[in-house]
């Protein structure tokens, strides 16, 4: 089972909201919509446009667009253009927040990610000496396996994914220079 996000795009002129499309090319997920929109899971980083609801001043030809759809889909949000350029897209999580990882080495060069450890788990196999070095960025390696903290900006998960990139860093800002203000209107399906 999976979740789908919804979106509609709507451009600011002279003051006033007007529809411009609906947006069909993000891919679903989970990471991107947690850490955006606090949708499916609970995300490492602050979540930057958590759960606004639909807004107020939308435009009529986006609710229409939306039709029956408004009264099944959730977690509705938005941003604008604007917002978004304010936020800190280069934020990295608190280290303490995020889980340890497991690789096995493969060869001198490659690693194959094996598992997260808990935090229970942590406590029994390392010291807390090692926990401080792994949380200050630094690996350990025990029983030929490497064990580390690896953090993601905001602007690293969306470069990970093609079309949250684009999305992102190509169509809204050449979007943007069009219009007075861009805005996303998001929404989810189970």
């Amino acid at each position: 089972m999976g979740t789908d996000i919804f979106t509609w795009v709507e451009v600011q002129k002279n003051g006033e909201w007007h529809f411009y499309e609906e947006y069909s090319e993000l891919e679903r997920d989970y990471t991107l919509s947690g850490i955006f929109f606090d949708v499916i899971y609970t995300p490492i980083l602050p979540p930057l446009f958590a759960r606004r609801g639909i807004p107020k001043d939308i435009a009529s030809k986006t609710l229409e667009t939306i039709g029956e759809d408004i009264n099944y889909l959730w977690g509705w949000s938005y941003f604008t253009y604007s917002e978004l350029q304010q936020k800190n897209l280069d934020l990295l999580p608190n280290p303490q927040d995020v889980s340890i990882r497991e690789y096995q080495p493969v060869s001198n060069t490659c690693l194959k990610w094996v598992g997260v450890i808990t935090s229970t788990e942590a406590k029994q196999l390392f010291t807390l000496e090692e926990i401080e070095a792994i949380n200050d960025g630094k690996y350990i390696k025990k029983n030929n396996k490497i064990y580390m903290k690896i953090l993601f900006s905001y602007r690293d998960y969306i470069n990970m994914h093609q079309s949250w990139k684009q999305f992102f860093f190509e169509y809204l800002p050449k979007l943007a220079s069009k219009y007075d203000n861009v805005r996303v209107i998001v929404a989810f399906e189970s």
